[in-house]
């Protein structure tokens, strides 16, 4: 069974995740505070598998070298945040400076990619001999059958998707782990409204595409989002003045 752990870090309370099967995790935007993510994964006895980062911003990544130094595992990231997000331009002083890069970056997203098992390795049937797959155009696709299950998926392990959700950042991405009816949204869709698009890179013309994307998926997905509560697509299809329409 899987179990998520939400922990707000940081000046913006970013929600970091611990996701966890039988003391396999995955991290999910490690944003700060790394002593205090860390103190919940040692509590818990668990081997970090994989880390996975919705978009680059400097709030969401600014752990992500200090826990990569104690557990070192690869670190998955959309190439088109990956160009900046370790550079000056990345900071919010007096808030944030500049991420510190990790020593690699090792699976470097396009979208579309499937990853499976509980170490999250990438699917073997994706082309390129599972090196990543390209976006794929319409959600239908993108989850495989009606059931919501890829032939490359198994219930009882870490088995998720990328789905590129640009318009917060270029290279945003929610993952998206169709067994367990869950999605991390990042900051594309939160409970009642979307991320903002008049930073750097942002960019409300491409949001509303990947929103399109994100309302396909079924109704009892459960949103987990890069600020504030969780939410469920259908809720979010009946109250977020941003998806009603989609």
């Amino acid at each position: 069974m899987i179990n998520i752990t939400k922990i707000a870090v940081g000046a913006f309370e970013v929600n970091c995740y611990i996701v966890s099967i039988n003391r396999q995790a995955l991290i999910v935007d490690p944003g700060a505070d790394a002593d205090k993510i860390a103190k919940a994964v040692k509590s818990r006895r668990l081997n970090v598998k994989a880390y996975l980062i919705t978009h680059g911003h400097t709030d969401h990544i600014s752990a992500l070298a200090a826990l990569r130094n104690e557990w070192p595992a690869p670190i998955a990231m959309h190439g088109a945040d990956l160009r900046w997000a370790f550079g000056p331009a990345n900071q919010l002083p007096p808030y944030y400076s500049s991420p510190l890069r990790p020593a690699a970056i090792e699976r470097v997203l396009k979208g579309g990619e499937l990853f499976e098992g509980s170490v999250g390795q990438p699917c073997p049937t994706e082309p390129n001999g599972g090196t990543g797959c390209p976006a794929l155009p319409e959600m239908s696709s993108a989850v495989g059958s009606a059931s919501g299950k890829s032939p490359c998926l198994n219930k009882d392990d870490f088995n998720y998707q990328v789905i590129h959700t640009p318009g917060h950042s270029p290279g945003g991405v929610c993952f998206y782990f169709p067994g367990d009816n869950l999605l991390f949204s990042g900051d594309t869709l939160f409970q009642g409204t979307v991320g903002r698009t008049d930073l750097p890179g942002g960019n409300m013309a491409q949001l509303n595409k990947s929103l399109k994307i994100l309302a396909a998926l079924p109704p009892a997905t459960k949103v987990y989002p890069g600020h504030g509560p969780e939410t469920t697509m259908e809720l979010e299809m009946n109250s977020n003045p941003f998806l009603r329409s989609k």
